[in-house]
Order: C-alpha cells, then sequence, then structure tokens
C-alpha cells in the first residue's frame, strides 16, 4: 500500500502488514520499500538526496553519505508511477576519488538510464537489467 504525506503527524499508515503511527511529515513516504532501502536507513548519517520524476513517470531517488572509512556511499534507486519499487541498490566509491556531491550525479545519472531502460523501451523498463552499472 502507498504511504502518502496526508498534512497531519498521527495518521495511521499501513507498513509491511501492520498499522504504524507516523508522528511526524518525514515520516510518511510515498514509495513501498524494498529491503535494500531499509539496509540503507539502518545506518543514520548525515546525507545528501536527489529525488526527480522522469518523463515516463518513474521516481528516481538518489542518496550519498560519507562512510566512516572516508569511503562514499551511495543509494540508487527507482519507482514506478505507482510507487513500487523497481530497483534499488547500494553501491560504494573510493573516498579517494570521489566526493559525495559527484557521487551524487554519477548516481542520479545512473538512476535516469534505469528508468529509462538502455533500449528507451517505458516505464522503467530493463531495469532488472542493470545490477552493476
Amino acid at each position: 500500500m502507498l504511504k502518502m504525506p496526508l498534512g497531519k503527524p498521527g495518521i495511521i499508515q499501513r507498513e509491511g502488514g501492520s498499522l504504524k503511527r507516523a508522528d511526524s511529515l518525514q515520516e510518511y513516504d510515498m514509495f513501498i520499500r524494498g529491503e535494500t532501502y531499509r539496509k540503507w536507513k539502518a545506518t543514520e548519517k548525515d546525507e545528501k538526496c536527489h529525488t526527480q520524476e522522469v518523463e515516463n513517470g518513474c521516481h528516481i531517488e538518489v542518496r550519498t553519505r560519507e562512510a566512516d572509512d572516508g569511503d562514499i556511499e551511495m543509494f540508487i534507486s527507482v519507482y514506478t508511477a505507482t510507487g513500487e519499487c523497481a530497483h534499488e541498490r547500494i553501491k560504494k566509491l573510493p573516498g579517494i576519488e570521489w566526493t559525495v556531491e559527484d557521487a551524487l550525479k554519477r548516481g542520479t545519472d545512473q538512476a535516469e538510464r534505469i528508468a529509462g531502460g538502455e533500449s528507451g523501451r517505458l516505464p522503467c523498463a530493463d531495469a532488472h537489467n542493470h545490477a552493476d552499472d
């Protein structure tokens, strides 16, 4: 079930088959998240985030942050127009070569290609073929 911002904290929403009370608007989420997103969120750190709706109606979300070891962690996700998870992955880039901002740009480019599909088919075509981009 999609969780949409309802404008008021304290609204009950469904999450993973059970009901949950959201105490702030930040807890609402319009995407049906996968296990990879939950793994990402398990470590709370400052991060940069880019979200965008692409021409075919898919949504992309890219998050980057610096890891404890100085490398850059990147979360790339693509969701269908209805909010279902089409693709989520976490990738680590060497901190000696990448900044958080540059990784965000790279991740955004990758997410746009995944959402559009290499062949240009719509919507979110070929998302399953991009495990290592």
